[in-house]
């Protein structure tokens, strides 16, 4: 057994300088912020899942008291579809067509004087669908299958020759579930146009994103808006993308030439802001009977929204996880009737790390050695990927 030294784990207390503003209530979130002639804005959803909108009616919404607007595909302008960023693709603009591509999706938005006023007119707004069957497992043979969505599929040695001078090989299948990133504060925006400048007040992780997603879809100058979000609150990753809700209220702000706050309700948070995927992993390992891994293959698979390229590379951590000469990770998404995911608390490496370590633990059974001394045994010294060194090694022998 190897024998660890620990440095200090716990370093001396740091003060936080926006710790007195949240603990009396003073610190202002999206949803605290209110301006002269602010209106609100409530959402309309789909209920169901794959489809088409035959036909909206707006009638009894637009005549309901203190309304100013409600806006649809049928009179939505063309909006351009965000930008690429750092974690992928932006998801698609919201009402630019008939298509419903998940549950829940946002179908329009309505704007009124107050926010009851907005909610109550929007559950005045008929819907006729043209329903379809939706996908929504990844195992289906229909859905249509994305191999290798980020280019980050590896090889290197031979793994077939691997196994076969393996003493012990363990192959398995596990699975994860879907995930819903859901803060106790319900994620809010507040936008106000003041000509061509925009400013935002957004529950966003990432408030740079934010400002060039809007400048991308509403084709004015990044230099002139202003995205506020001096408090994040709850995130885990909910708030690191730019989604529809964020849009069509920068939209509805524009159209009423007033400010415009809405706030996501409950239910509107497990639909619209994300969600880590669920995922089906196959994992086959080999190794000696003195605990050296000779060979490592993985291929995983998780769902993706129909028009959306979320980064969830989950099979790629084991190219990098250990010191093993023959490993082989492959990744696909399947498409689904799914809301669009999100990045969730170490995205991807929650699913794939889960799968891997399960695996190395069976493997430390059959070999018959304590799980940390295998891994020990197996530690990378270096990216063995890049052949780069680590950045930083948490263990000292």
């Amino acid at each position: 057994m190897t024998t660890l030294e620990t440095g200090t784990v716990v370093e001396a207390g740091l003060d936080r300088v926006d710790a007195p503003l949240k603990v009396t209530g003073l610190a202002q979130y999206p949803n605290d912020f209110s301006f002269p002639g602010m209106a609100h804005a409530a959402l309309g959803g789909s209920t169901i899942a794959a489809g088409r909108i035959r036909g909206i009616d707006v009638t009894k919404a637009l005549a309901a008291p203190g309304v100013l607007t409600v806006i649809t595909h049928l009179n939505a302008p063309k909006l351009e579809r965000g930008p690429m960023t750092l974690l992928g693709g932006s998801p698609p603009a919201p009402l630019q067509d008939d298509r419903v591509l998940h549950y829940g999706q946002h179908i329009g938005i309505v704007v009124a004087e107050s926010a009851e006023q907005a909610r109550h007119a929007a559950r005045l707004v008929r819907v006729e669908y043209e329903a379809a069957e939706a996908l929504l497992d990844v195992n289906d043979p229909r859905a249509e299958i994305v191999e290798n969505p980020w280019g980050l599929d590896t090889e290197r040695g031979d793994v077939t020759a691997g196994f076969a001078q393996a003493d012990v090989v363990v192959d398995e299948t596990y699975t994860t579930p879907d995930n819903t990133n859901n803060p106790l504060g319900l994620m809010a925006t507040v936008a106000y146009w003041h000509g061509d400048a925009l400013t935002v007040h957004d529950s966003t992780q990432w408030p740079h994103n934010v400002r060039a997603s809007l400048a991308a879809i509403f084709r004015v100058p990044e230099s002139g808006i202003r995205v506020l979000a001096p408090f994040v609150g709850g995130g885990f990753g909910a708030g690191l993308r730019v989604w529809s809700h964020v849009i069509l209220t920068v939209l509805a702000a524009r159209e009423v030439k007033r400010p415009v706050k809405l706030v996501l309700s409950r239910p509107e948070m497990f639909t619209s802001v994300g969600h880590r995927p669920n995922s089906v992993q196959q994992i086959k390992i080999g190794a000696t009977r003195g605990g050296d891994l000779v060979a490592i293959e993985h291929h995983g698979i998780s769902s993706v929204a129909m028009e959306d390229d979320d980064y969830e590379p989950v099979a790629f951590g084991s190219a990098v996880s250990y010191a093993c000469p023959n490993v082989l990770t492959r990744d696909r998404q399947a498409r689904l009737n799914i809301p669009c995911p999100g990045s969730m608390r170490a995205p991807a490496e929650g699913q794939g790390n889960f799968a891997l370590e399960s695996a190395i633990d069976e493997v430390a059974h059959a070999v018959g050695m304590d799980p940390l001394e295998i891994r020990l045994r197996n530690y990378a010294e270096e990216n063995p990927v890049l052949g780069l060194p680590w950045s930083s090694k948490a263990l000292r022998e």
